[in-house]
């Protein structure tokens, strides 16, 4: 039976500017995969899921259809949008698969997704959001090329 286990944060209070999420997709007692959303309130109220990985032999058997159907259930319960950056290589079958659980491309971003988008939401708004996780994406390899020698 497939489940997904919200790992952390246990209490999660909306009034931090930034919390990461952290879930895991269990089937019949079986690591299947993991996911990770980054909430963030500036400039909008958004979740960005900043990680999906489901293990190499358990692809291609719809775990990854699953975990995104249960996303899109979350935010939607939350009221919240949905960011992503597809790093999927398009010729790869599965390239469409945001696309196919109602995650929109975002004009004038190539390969950059969004879900449940405020009806109010400015285009200025949306390019600072993608500008912020780009920095916040090259601080990291960045960080992670310092650390090694």
């Amino acid at each position: 039976m497939k489940q997904i286990e919200h790992l952390h944060p246990k209490e999660v209070y909306e009034e931090e500017r930034e919390f990461m999420h952290k879930l895991e997709l269990i089937d019949s007692g079986e690591h299947i995969g993991e996911l990770e959303l980054m909430y963030k309130n500036h400039p909008f109220p958004f979740y960005y899921l900043s990680y999906l990985n489901i293990d190499k032999p358990k692809r291609g058997k719809g775990y990854s259809g699953f975990f995104l159907e249960n996303i899109n259930k979350f935010l939607d319960s939350k009221g919240k949008a949905g960011l992503l950056l597809n790093t999927i290589y398009s010729k790869d079958p599965t390239s469409s698969i945001y696309a196919r659980h109602g995650w929109q491309e975002i004009e004038g971003h190539l390969g950059w997704y969004i879900y449940n988008a405020p009806k109010n939401l400015t285009k200025d708004r949306v390019d600072s959001a993608i500008k912020d996780i780009v920095a916040m994406i090259e601080r990291k390899q960045k960080d992670n090329q310092g650390g090694v020698a």
